[in-house]
């Protein structure tokens, strides 16, 4: 498909909506837990941190979320890791889990502070995986072919096939 040719997903709407979604569920499993650490993974994942912990905030005020940001563009690492929490949980965020690379290389990075408890949550999974990654929170699964690829576009946002 050429850039032309974009089918849109998930619209900025229907994004909200399995935002909400997903931020009631991590208030339901975490209903003990006041202390919520989340790992952006790169932009996007980053940003959808973002836009879980302001919704988190504004659902539960006596939840205090935490917000990192992790990279695995040019090497895998955590910005501030030190400040990590190693009791409180820990959910690491991505837009789209397509091989589950990047989120195993910070899984393996995370292992040094021996978390409590790690999870991880996702906008969308594609059935491509390469290694044994399971997200536990999930917006949408989509079966696609290994030439399509899904993308995240935080400026609309909107998650679109290509």
């Amino acid at each position: 498909m050429s850039s032309k040719s974009r089918l849109v997903i998930l619209e900025k709407k229907v994004i909200d909506k399995k935002l909400n979604r997903m931020a009631c569920q991590i208030l339901e499993c975490h209903t003990k837990n006041l202390n919520i650490q989340f790992v952006g993974l790169n932009e996007r994942g980053f940003q959808l941190a973002k836009l879980l912990t302001k919704k988190i905030a504004k659902l539960d005020s006596s939840k205090q979320v935490n917000l990192f940001q992790g990279h695995s563009e040019t090497e895998f690492s955590i910005e501030q890791m030190n400040k990590l929490n190693a009791k409180s949980p820990i959910i690491l965020v991505d837009d789209v889990l397509n091989t589950g690379r990047s989120i195993f290389h910070l899984l393996s990075i995370l292992t040094e502070i021996k978390p409590a408890q790690l999870e991880i949550c996702v906008l969308a999974v594609r059935h491509h995986k390469r290694f044994p990654i399971h997200a536990n929170y999930v917006g949408l699964t989509i079966a696609t072919t290994l030439q399509e690829h899904i993308y995240f576009d935080i400026t609309k946002p909107e998650l679109y096939l290509e």
